[in-house]
């Protein structure tokens, strides 16, 4: 019977408790340090020693944190420690909300306990990993595996399997599917043999769990040999593609049924994009609360300048060309749509994908140059956000007007969600005149995508938004 690979979350459980361990320590000396003694008085700090166990776990959940944890260097590990900590923590902070848990002591010794804790599970994980690859697994605990290549590859392939530390494989032998010599031979002391034939009776008379088959182009193994190892309980593993060979963006999958090569601009996991959903949905309600308090402010100012409707809503087109209406405060005299082609030669972005003009005259004098300079006329777009037409990070919904112009390498930039901020509104907004720009800023974005570019992105937003930094 074969076993699938554990998943990367389940597969490292020796790292799921070096990091409870290193973080429990941490919340041991951040308490010393703050109350000066190991006797625990508060019943708070004894329920959370239990649950910084359960956020530890859950946050090598939800962030992936163990994937590809045994070959990462020095400098993404300490990353990879610092998500998990803080993925930990915010946890723990909602923890305490939802109990009141706020006074003053408590958050002092949380405080260091941050600090403490990153250097903990990063130099924990520094020694296992250091521990497991001076005590590799014991031959009997790895599967023993035969390699059936090519006379062109096999030292390639075998060198793949050998040169992995913490590899779960034993290369038993190696078999080619023909040689120009007939005759035995070894590689790095493990035996190699030719054809079929001599493989099926290696696997009768050695220990033999799996077959790695790697052949090039339309070769393949006999529909004999398959049906022997089928009959003798050995799993067979055909290589559709090299992982390191594969272009960024691809990957196997099945789809009804069919073994496919995708290939895409971005890959995303479940989780992660269940992450940002969750993000999406908790800045959406925040916006929308924020929103309903500045109507109450600017929808006075903004009807008294200009008589009409305090909202303007467009077409805008989404992810992959979908089409929906966006909404923001009105910023504009109401024929403002009516007058744009007046101006269209004075377009500040010159190919007329895009429409910014500086000093707009259409502009609501005063309230709407306001609005503009410090973003409140985005805030609207949150309801967009809960409604799932948009992220809180993207990248800028053009018109359709716009969207009628793009040619092939300007459409890449809408293969996600738009959002009400991104890498073009961080990097000078309007400041940037050049198209192409933007599109290489949303596409940088596309293919650099992570939670933890969001937060930054998002920080960064606050930023230029208060130094007014390319409004326009």
């Amino acid at each position: 019977m074969y076993k699938k690979s554990t998943s990367e979350w389940l597969k490292h459980w020796d790292f799921m408790m070096v990091d409870v361990v290193c973080m429990e320590a941490a919340f041991a000396i951040a308490y010393l340090a703050r109350n000066g003694t190991w006797e625990i008085h508060c019943d708070m700090y004894k329920i959370m020693v239990g649950y910084i166990c359960m956020a530890s776990l859950c946050a090598g959940f939800f962030t992936e944190n163990y994937r590809d944890v045994l070959h990462r260097g020095y400098w993404k590990e300490f990353k990879a420690a610092a998500l998990h900590v803080f993925a930990a923590e915010i946890s723990l902070f909602l923890y305490m909300f939802i109990l009141k848990a706020s006074f003053r002591a408590f958050r002092a010794a949380l405080m260091l306990f941050s600090c403490t804790a990153v250097l903990f599970v990063y130099a924990g994980r520094l020694l296992l990993k250091k521990w497991r690859k001076s005590h590799p697994r014991a031959v009997k605990g790895k599967r023993s595996v035969m390699l059936l290549c090519e006379e062109s590859n096999y030292q390639t392939l075998a060198g793949d399997f050998l040169g992995d530390p913490f590899s779960e494989f034993r290369v038993a032998c190696i078999a080619l599917i023909h040689s120009s010599e007939n005759k035995k031979g070894s590689f790095r002391g493990i035996p190699v043999i030719i054809g079929e034939k001599a493989a099926l009776s290696y696997i009768l008379s050695d220990w033999i769990d799996e077959v790695f088959i790697s052949l090039s182009g339309k070769r393949s193994v006999s529909e004999d040999f398959a049906g022997q190892c089928r009959l003798m309980g050995v799993t067979l593993h055909t290589s559709l593609a090299k992982t390191a060979d594969l272009a960024a963006g691809q990957f196997v999958e099945e789809i009804e049924g069919y073994t496919v090569l995708s290939d895409s601009v971005s890959i995303a996991t479940p989780v992660q994009i269940f992450l940002k959903r969750c993000l999406d949905i908790a800045g959406g309600i925040v916006g929308c609360l924020i929103t309903g308090i500045l109507f109450l402010v600017m929808g006075p100012a903004i009807y008294v300048k200009s008589p009409g409707p305090v909202f303007f809503r467009q077409e805008r087109v989404g992810k992959n060309g979908r089409r929906f209406y966006m909404y923001k405060f009105r910023s504009m005299y109401m024929d403002a749509e009516e007058r744009k082609q007046e101006f269209m030669e004075k377009n500040n972005i010159k190919d007329g994908r895009m429409f910014k003009l500086h000093n707009d005259p259409r502009i609501i004098k005063g309230v709407g140059k306001f609005i503009r300079e410090y973003s409140i006329d985005e805030f609207p777009q949150f309801w967009n956000v809960l409604k799932g037409d948009m992220s809180l990070v993207g990248t800028r919904p053009p018109t359709v007007d716009e969207w009628e112009k793009y040619e092939a390498k300007h459409r890449g930039r809408l293969a996600i969600r738009p959002g009400i901020t991104g890498m073009w509104q961080v990097h000078g907004r309007s400041d940037i005149t050049d198209f192409n720009e933007v599109v290489r800023l949303d596409k940088e974005y596309i293919a650099r995508w992570s939670i933890g570019l969001d937060f930054k992105i998002l920080f960064q937003t606050i930023g230029v938004v208060l130094k007014k930094k390319g409004a326009s």
